[in-house]
């Protein structure tokens, strides 16, 4: 198989957050969207994109103009070897992307591979507290938030102080779970998607089957227990509050967890699929 390296560097901090990966250069970009986002820390709370040339490669739902362009049906070769990856596009996480222009040939089928990296990844939605820090507004050695100065932590990273932003980057262990990830959010996306056009193609049946919410509740506790970065923070969690419970009590606990999130969410589904009106109340 033939691959393209890409280096990734955090506009904004370009020495401090960066991931280098090798994409398989038949991939389209979404899907190399998809590998760099994953490599970058991203938990997909939000959409991306893609911009070279004045032109916007997007998920086919933003396509709107001659500007812009579905890049489910681009590659790599239509971008001329460089191009900004845009996360989440109210904080603009920007990345500057630099393909190289020799493809290498490896015997392996994988999609990707991590090369290396620095940075602990994407902080979703608490891009300023990082800028703070990163600016040295915020001390390497602050740890805890403060509501007054509004200094928070980020929801999908574990953190003691701010500094294990620049610390807690585990090269090896990332570069092992890496292709794993990718393929999961793979999967995921595609179903999202899926869901987005049933959604916008079909009117929702208000008539909700009790057996299918059931059954997409354990569907989405599973994903969650796959997810390795979620998985490793709150089995750590556990096990200093339970530090003689095996492993195997401690996922039962992880699960039961999810499960009661699942619960709250599939709730809020109902209520939405119900086509009960939102409260003035709520904004």
């Amino acid at each position: 198989m033939r691959y393209r390296i890409i280096h990734a560097l955090f506009k904004e901090a370009k020495d401090r957050f960066y991931r280098v990966v090798a994409v398989r250069e038949d991939l389209d970009l979404e899907k190399v969207g998809i590998v760099l986002c994953t490599a970058l820390g991203a938990e997909f709370e939000h959409m991306f994109m893609i911009i070279s040339n004045g032109k916007c490669y997007c998920d086919e739902s933003w396509v709107d103009g001659p500007m812009y362009a579905d890049m489910a049906k681009h590659h790599l070769d239509d971008l001329g070897g460089r191009f900004d990856l845009v996360y989440d596009t109210g904080e603009d996480w920007i990345f500057s992307c630099v393909v190289s222009e020799k493809a290498i040939e490896h015997e392996g089928k994988e999609v990707c591979s991590l090369i290396d990296g620095a940075g602990q990844g994407i902080w979703e939605d608490n891009k300023d507290s990082l800028m703070r820090y990163l600016k040295g507004e915020i001390s390497p050695d602050q740890d805890e938030e403060d509501e007054e100065r509004g200094i928070r932590f980020p929801w999908n990273k574990k953190i003691e102080r701010f500094s294990d932003f620049d610390t807690d980057f585990d090269l090896e262990y990332e570069k092992e779970v890496f292709s794993d990830l990718v393929e999961d959010n793979f999967k995921m996306y595609e179903e999202g998607k899926k869901m987005m056009r049933s959604s916008n193609e079909e009117e929702i049946d208000p008539e909700i089957d009790e057996e299918d919410i059931a059954k997409a509740k354990e569907e989405f506790v599973d994903m969650q227990i796959n997810n390795y970065f979620l998985i490793r923070d709150m089995l750590e969690e556990f096990h200093d509050k339970y530090p003689k419970e095996s492993e195997e009590k401690l996922l039962k606990r992880c699960r039961k967890e999810l499960l009661i999130y699942a619960e709250d969410m599939f709730d809020d589904l109902e209520f939405y699929m119900s086509g009960a009106e939102i409260s003035d109340d709520i904004h």
